[in-house]
């Protein structure tokens, strides 16, 4: 799980957003992202705690149908995201640890 007080900032190249999707390029990659994370990836632009990120979606899009955790959800697309190079994931590390 990633900590709330981590910092998400978007690593993409060249972002174009359209109807809420989004097309990014990450080095000479492109990849259309739905309406979430491409709504992640314009919040984070300039970096934001997790915590942040999630109250600011589930105002904007609700909480998850079917009874899945909002922290659970975002993790699991900020996980994928930061695995294709869309984010980079700073986790915070406790001074003394």
């Amino acid at each position: 799980m990633i900590d709330d007080e981590a910092r998400v900032v978007t690593a993409v190249d060249d972002v174009l957003v359209r109807n809420g999707e989004a097309l990014v390029l990450v080095v000479c990659e492109v990849m259309l992202l739905s309406e979430i994370p491409a709504a992640m990836v314009q919040l984070c632009a300039e970096g934001m705690r997790v915590g942040e990120l999630r109250e600011r979606l589930v105002a904007q899009f609700g909480a998850p149908a079917h009874g899945v955790a909002a922290a659970e959800r975002v993790t699991a697309i900020l996980e994928e995201l930061a695995k294709v190079g869309i984010v980079r994931i700073d986790q915070i590390v406790p001074s003394g640890a």
